[in-house]
């Protein structure tokens, strides 16, 4: 389901920032706060008009006025939690989410209970790379405001990137208690039921689903899915075919025909349904190690080796996606590991994934070269696609 077919891979999520869909725009800004700049001592006055003002400006579209209007402020006093959660916002705004991030983790140290700054903090850091740190403030921001169902959605979303599927089972399910009209949701809690094997547990929130969105490829082809895992071939078949009518490379359905053919011996059509499947997913282990064993019994000895090969190297690029995932934990920082987890993606034919890599390296340094001339060469290379096979609607932030 990933787009390396790791449990441990990369999350970037795209579009996951809070404050009314703000935009990342890279231009130098030498605004930010030091270390230094940012330490807490204490001052006689509160910071209420401050951050009035500041509020404003945000407000007004003035992201530099608005961080002038707090960026003095260096206490504990009344208001000066939410003027470095402005200092945050205004920052990221101006192009600067390092400054960002570090205002909204002061920010918080002041005062926890910001449930946006948490979500902003959460947002900056998966679109760093950093699953670690998008976690605990998604915790944080859940834990802030207990009836927003956005933050148990975006976690749900993550674990189920890296693998983790009773944990995002978890997750979306506390979303759905918040907001049953989260589709995308209901969608990612299907996929999470299915991965981890509990297709029993799926199946009123599959008949749900199809209720709603009767003639949505997607959802027929998680259908289709559920029904193989429930041993009712035959309405996988239906299923499957039903979704592929509507949209030729519905990737679930593919796969769900693809296992069906293989189960009833059907192997000619098993071949081409998990060839076309692989075109749009290269890196998906299982269905490589399908391809392998389909090829074998056909007596494609040849082929057979071949894919073997090609779910080796997958497996390999997994790995050391896996490794660079926590080499970011440790140096969240370090915009290396970001262009690396590029570069193994581009291995792995997953280009739009590597331009998120290099992009997330630009994030924390826009003068880190290899991540600008490989983002160059990427962009010569015209427009690119990568699906990844997960619901990834944006979430409502």
């Amino acid at each position: 389901m990933n787009a390396l077919g790791s449990k441990r891979l990369l999350v970037i999520l795209v579009g996951l920032i809070a404050f009314g869909g703000l935009v990342v725009v890279l231009v130098p800004s030498d605004t930010a706060p030091s270390d230094e700049d940012i330490t807490v001592t204490r001052s006689s006055e509160g910071h209420w008009e401050s951050v009035r003002q500041a509020r404003r400006m945000l407000d007004s579209g003035r992201p530099d006025l608005a961080f002038d209007a707090v960026k003095d402020i260096r206490d504990q006093e009344p208001g000066a939690a939410e003027a470095m959660t402005i200092a945050g916002v205004a920052l990221f705004r101006l192009g600067d989410p390092v400054g960002a991030r570090r205002a909204l983790e002061v920010a918080l140290n002041l005062q926890p209970n910001q449930p946006e700054a948490a979500r902003a903090l959460a947002a900056l850091c998966l679109d760093m790379g950093d699953t670690t740190r998008g976690l605990s403030a998604l915790d944080m921001a859940a834990d802030a405001a207990p009836n927003d169902a956005r933050p148990w959605a975006d976690k749900g979303r993550v674990h189920l990137d890296l693998g983790e599927f009773d944990e995002a089972v978890h997750a979306f399910n506390e979303a759905l208690k918040r907001n049953p009209e989260r589709e995308d949701v209901r969608q990612g809690l299907i996929v999470s039921l299915l991965k981890s094997n509990r297709a029993e547990e799926a199946t009123a929130r599959v008949k749900e689903a199809l209720i709603r969105k009767p003639d949505d490829p997607m959802m027929l082809g998680l259908a289709a899915q559920h029904a193989f895992a429930s041993g009712d071939l035959d309405r996988a078949r239906q299923m499957a075919d039903q979704a592929l009518e509507l949209d030729p490379d519905a990737d679930e359905a593919l796969l769900a025909r693809g296992r069906t053919h293989h189960a009833s011996d059907d192997l000619q059509e098993a071949l081409a349904d998990l060839e076309r499947f692989l075109e749009l997913r290269p890196n998906n282990l299982s269905a490589l190690q399908l391809l392998g064993q389909i090829e074998a019994r056909l007596g494609l000895t040849e082929r057979a080796a071949q894919t073997a090969d090609r779910h080796r190297a997958a497996y390999e690029r997994a790995d050391r996606m896996t490794r660079l995932t926590e080499q970011i934990a440790e140096q969240p920082d370090d915009p290396a590991p970001r262009w690396q987890m590029g570069q193994i993606a581009l291995e792995g034919g997953s280009t739009e994934l590597a331009r998120r890599c290099f992009q997330a390296a630009l994030m924390l340094d826009p003068g880190y070269q290899p991540a600008r001339d490989s983002l160059t060469a990427l962009d010569q290379g015209g427009p690119t696609t990568d699906p990844n096979g997960v619901p990834t609607a944006s979430p409502n932030l």
